[in-house]
């Protein structure tokens, strides 16, 4: 079985303490295994930022994605504080 890759891409806007996060399965094969851990990984960092007191926000559009499979979503913290600290816990937390 081949190892599943998933790419996170982190788009952080200081001024409004907004973090987008986007998850993008890498690997060749796509199965249930691949969903299980995209979902499970796409659950920790949204436990991570509820930690660091974000607050996920609705989704009002989707990013546009063809042919791959991904998780999207955007959290938006109440101070800087709480920002830089969720952007150090995933800059440090393992792959």
């Amino acid at each position: 079985m081949e190892k599943i890759v998933i790419e996170w891409r982190i788009q952080v806007n200081k001024t409004l303490r907004l973090v987008r996060v986007k998850g993008v399965v890498i690997s060749e094969e796509h199965n249930n295994e691949t969903y299980r851990v995209l979902l499970r990984d796409t659950i920790k960092i949204a436990e991570l930022a509820n930690k660091t007191r974000g607050v996920l926000m609705p989704i009002s559009a989707r990013p546009l994605e063809k042919n791959v499979e991904f998780s999207f979503f955007k959290v938006i913290f109440k101070t800087n504080g709480d920002l830089n600290t969720f952007i150090r816990l995933l800059q440090s937390k393992p792959s």
